[in-house]
């Protein structure tokens, strides 16, 4: 019996589904009796019981205050990261590149603003290319590591190394207030949170975590919450940002950032219990195990497997789309706040509500989407990925045309799926993948999706810089085509999977 066909066989068990908790790694056949050991580690299939907090809650406050802190410095360091340059590279005066701030209405000058970003566009790929390549490398290990030897240290190092970032971030801040300081060093800064896996470990094992623990028609929906958890703490972040940054300083924010992502670390650390029953083992045993090739071995074996009814192609077709929709809002994420300000003006505080309300709108409209479109529509998740990328294609395209700055409203409204692109394509990516490879599947699809920004950022950068003088938004073409060819390949699982009578999606919850 293939590894799917049992999948599908335990969905006709007489309990209808695993129960919350299911042990991942040591299941048995229901036709055969065969039991399937893949962690010579494990010693037992049940899992401890979910205490009181985690029945509400999977990891969603940790995602929460890790993005809320992510989202505080984003815009903020790029505007610090402007004006640094401005003053210290360009040997502009400090009012001159004081708009550059973005927390007044003060008269940009266009000229100098032309001349600093290209400049900081760099930097800012830089930063991108260092915290994406060391994370790949270590995504390779990540997911078959933690399979053995658990999840939760896996979730607390990538935090200490986010937190350390923070520290050396702020220190470069405190540095830069007292003498010029060459905004390049800003670079230094990613290199904990690289070393230690980043957010790149730190969604791997989230997405292996909720897989552990949620029951299987309850998945998609708790992916949903954790990318809710991830957008209200992007909203929050950017808005509090803005406002914390025009009325204390940069150095405040990096300190901001730094104990929500302590906060994070605590959280995880005294509720969040490990959700693998494994045998004991010394540490030195388990750090020489991260690095060994058969992790590798293993994770190039399970995608190239001969699997029955297509689940190969669906496997990586959903994994495909993934990466493509990564790529884009990777590429984006360089040049959007330049282009705006090049485009529309606008300052730190007009992108905060811009962004916070696009981030809302995705929100509201992702959990509206889910319940209406799965619960009583009785919608597969395939087709609400569809319309999803759908949603996306239509909200690059009015990006590209726009003229003023409301009609960047008006595609953020024709974009409210597009939150939940992703995990819709998850819940379909695990579902398809029998449980004892998941953790393998989601380390390749998260190594693949990190080392995305090595070609989005160039590609997005050179686009953005050459096409700055006469039409910056040349890029959100780009991103509409990239976006309606991963449509095209979820398209594909859905006609296929409807064509051979396929289950490629969990049962849809009951009606009320």
């Amino acid at each position: 019996m293939s590894g799917n066909e049992f999948e599908n066989n335990l969905y006709n068990a007489p309990n209808g589904y695993l129960e919350a908790g299911h042990r991942r790694t040591t299941v048995e056949d229901v036709n055969s009796n065969q039991t399937i050991v893949t962690d010579s580690d494990a010693v037992s299939n049940s899992v401890p019981r979910l205490n009181r907090y985690r029945r509400i809650f999977i990891l969603e406050p940790p995602v929460f205050l890790l993005n809320f802190a992510t989202s505080l410095t984003s815009v903020v360091f790029t505007n610090q990261l402007l004006y640094q340059s401005c003053t210290v590279v360009f040997g502009h005066t400090e009012a001159e590149c004081e708009p550059m701030l973005g927390i007044s209405n003060a008269t940009i000058n266009h000229e100098i603003e032309n001349q600093v970003q290209p400049y900081v566009s760099r930097i800012i790929l830089a930063n991108s290319l260092v915290s994406s390549i060391i994370p790949a490398l270590l995504a390779l290990f990540i997911g078959a590591w933690s399979d053995r030897f658990g999840r939760r240290p896996v979730l607390l190092i990538a935090l200490i190394g986010i937190f350390l970032g923070f520290v050396v971030s702020f220190i470069l801040a405190m540095v830069s207030a007292k003498s010029p300081t060459n905004p390049w060093l800003y670079v230094i800064a990613q290199i904990p949170a690289a070393v230690t896996g980043s957010t790149c470990a730190f969604y791997i094992v989230c997405y292996c975590y909720i897989t552990d623990v949620a029951s299987p028609q309850l998945k998609g929906l708790k992916m949903v919450l954790n990318d809710a958890a991830v957008g209200v703490g992007t909203v929050l972040g950017t808005l509090a940002g803005s406002a914390l940054f025009a009325h204390t300083s940069i150095q405040v924010v990096f300190a901001v950032s730094g104990l929500a992502i302590l906060l994070a670390f605590a959280y995880v650390f005294f509720v969040n219990k490990e959700s693998l029953c494994l045998a004991h083992t010394k540490l030195g045993y388990k750090l020489c195990q991260f690095f060994s090739i058969s992790h590798v071995v293993d994770l190039v074996r399970t995608c190239v497997a001969k699997r029955a009814n297509y689940m190969r192609a669906f496997i990586w077709l959903s994994m495909s789309a993934l990466i493509i929709t990564n790529f884009t809002s990777s590429g984006e994420g360089n040049v959007f706040y330049l282009f705006l300000r090049a485009k529309f003006d606008v300052t730190v505080s007009q992108y905060s509500d811009y962004n916070s309300i696009g981030d809302a709108i995705q929100i509201i409209g992702g959990i509206f989407g889910v319940i209406v479109f799965r619960k009583y529509a009785r919608f597969s998740l395939v087709t609400i990925g569809m319309l999803s990328l759908f949603s996306a294609v239509c909200e690059s395209f009015v990006r590209a045309v726009a003229q003023k700055f409301w009609e960047m409203y008006l595609g953020t409204a024709f974009g409210f799926l597009g939150g939940i692109i992703s995990p819709m394509l998850l819940t379909v990516l695990s579902f398809v993948t029998p449980t004892n490879e998941t953790g393998k599947v989601f380390s390749v699809t998260t190594a693949l999706q990190v080392i995305t920004p090595l070609g989005a950022s160039p590609l997005y950068t050179s686009i953005y810089d050459a096409t700055l003088s006469y039409y910056p938004g040349m890029f959100n073409i780009i991103s509409a085509v990239l976006y309606l060819l991963s449509f095209v390949l979820v398209a594909l699982i859905f006609c296929i999977s409807k064509r051979k009578g396929i289950i490629v999606s969990p049962p849809n919850p009951a009606r009320a």
